[in-house]
């Protein structure tokens, strides 16, 4: 299975973050009251998080080794002392940059990077889209992968989907395979049809995310969003381009954001 444009896919993940994920949080948020124990519950199993990428949670994105810390606070020691490799360049530079302003410090609740938010919500993107290519390999047939590849809408539903967990991520995607195999081709059929497993589903059940896809899919600022990633389409076996007409639209909604 080839891989999808790196471009592309970071495009509509951009939209996700901006969507459906959160600004800063750190635990050390409750020792300092930055963050009023009122809160402790709801974020009581959180590692350090930005844009819905948890430093504990999802170890395994970003680091070699194994996890050492048994819980949230325990892992902060092994964390901040070296013990960790990166495994790639993008978790190094995200989790580096904060490590280097004395965010878990300094950075307020959900706060979201200031001027170095849009390198962060594209190194974020960067992350995903490899976990993407893994659970793709996973759990797409051919075919699957194929209808994926030519539908901004299941590429950010399944995009969201590596956020929620190899889990969901199987889930979604045996219900995709499933329909396809059963003659269903029609793309907005099959994007219905995640939505509805999402929404309506008796397990890896969502509908908040659901219902906020199925309103955004529907909106004039989604129809940008498909104009800027061009024809989603394979290219060779099963991969995506950026039209000219999307690098243009790309290269002004970011001249457009720096300026503002």
């Amino acid at each position: 299975m080839k891989t999808i444009n790196k471009d592309a896919f970071i495009t509509i993940t951009k939209e996700v973050i901006r969507l459906l994920e959160g600004g800063y949080f750190h635990p050390d948020m409750f020792l300092d009251g930055r963050l009023s124990n009122q809160f402790y519950q709801i974020y009581s199993k959180s590692g350090e998080t930005l844009f819905g990428l948890d430093r504990f949670a999802g170890h395994g994105l970003y680091y070699v080794e194994k996890r050492k810390g048994n819980d949230v606070r325990d892992d902060l020691e092994y964390i901040y002392n070296g013990s960790y490799t990166y495994k790639n360049p993008e978790s190094a530079e995200f989790w580096g940059y904060l490590d280097s302003v004395n965010a878990r410090k300094l950075w307020k609740w959900n706060y979201k990077g200031g001027d170095k938010k849009e390198r962060l919500t594209y190194l974020a993107g960067s992350i995903i889209y490899e976990e993407f290519k893994r659970l793709s390999s996973l759990f797409f047939t051919a075919k699957g992968y194929e209808a994926v590849m030519k539908s901004p809408e299941l590429i950010f539903n399944f995009s969201y989907a590596v956020w929620n967990g190899s889990g969901f991520f199987k889930y979604y995607a045996s219900k995709l395979n499933e329909a396809i195999k059963n003659g269903v081709t029609d793309p907005k059929k099959l994007s219905d049809l995640i939505i509805d497993a999402r929404i309506n589903g008796d397990i890896y059940k969502l509908p908040r995310s659901g219902k906020i896809m199925r309103d955004y899919f529907n909106s004039p600022e989604f129809d940008k969003i498909k104009t800027a990633t061009g024809a989603i389409r394979p290219v060779g076996a099963l991969s995506m381009v950026l039209g000219l007409t999307g690098l243009l639209y790309v290269y002004n909604r970011l001249k457009g954001k720096k300026n503002s």
